[in-house]
């Protein structure tokens, strides 16, 4: 048995939702991987600061893995993708391991699944505001990644409650010949339904931050993950 730890900021009602929904359509995950959540505490209001929430978020992942510390963890995934930023901005490393346990985040993740399908151009979609969008459309550029379209919603409250047929006819409006790949950024944003429809409507693959990071712990942990292509081509590779 592989043991997988999930750290998640304490605001986020997503991750746990997207996850479990992910383990019940495949037995094999299940049967080969115990996955410990814990809840990263944050006192920050995002919609009032947000570069002090994530920096927050990220300051307190030691507390929350200590929460953790009886579990022999082979693995740990830590599920925000903005808070990223707040090491980038301040031109810091984010870590890759604590107590020797190697630490995966969503944008390695996402970057690790662009490097397997090599998309020409894609779609990029998130709920953020013009500035956090930007840097991470920059991010992607550097990657030698070509964006059609950065979509940012500019939502910083109740992001996970943001209506997904409003979302779904967004993108419709932007997709066209040359786009072969819709991101979508964001853990605290619902996708497993828009990864669906948009995959099996216009068959080009859809990556998402809670998807593609739990694809890139089970591919490190060594776990088969075939019954999952329901939510998405990725799980095929």
């Amino acid at each position: 048995m592989k043991y997988a730890g999930i750290l998640i900021p304490e605001t986020n009602i997503v991750v746990e939702d997207e996850i479990i929904k992910m383990i019940a359509e495949d037995i094999n995950i299940l049967n080969k991987v115990s996955f410990h959540f814990s809840r990263i505490e944050v006192k920050k209001d995002y919609s009032k600061n947000e570069k002090a929430f994530l920096q927050e978020v990220y300051n307190n992942i030691g507390k929350a893995m200590k929460l953790l510390e009886f579990i022999p963890l082979d693995i740990v995934g830590f599920f925000c993708t903005s808070a990223i930023l707040s090491q980038k901005f301040n031109e810091r490393h984010f870590l890759k391991n604590l107590n020797n346990i190697p630490i995966l985040h969503p944008l390695q993740a996402v970057l690790f699944a662009l490097s397997k399908i090599k998309p020409k151009r894609i779609l990029l979609f998130s709920p953020y505001n013009y500035t956090t969008a930007m840097a991470f459309e920059k991010i992607l550029k550097n990657e030698g990644i070509s964006i059609s379209r950065n979509i940012f919603l500019n939502v910083n409250r109740n992001i996970d409650k943001y209506d997904l047929d409003r979302a779904r006819k967004l993108l419709i409006k932007f997709i066209n010949e040359e786009v072969d790949l819709i991101l979508i950024l964001c853990t605290n944003f619902r996708t497993l339904k828009l990864i669906t429809f948009f995959e099996n409507k216009f068959e080009i693959p859809v990556i998402s931050s809670n998807q593609a990071l739990f694809w890139m712990i089970c591919k490190k942990l060594g776990v088969r993950y075939h019954g999952l292509k329901k939510y998405g081509s990725l799980f095929q590779l």
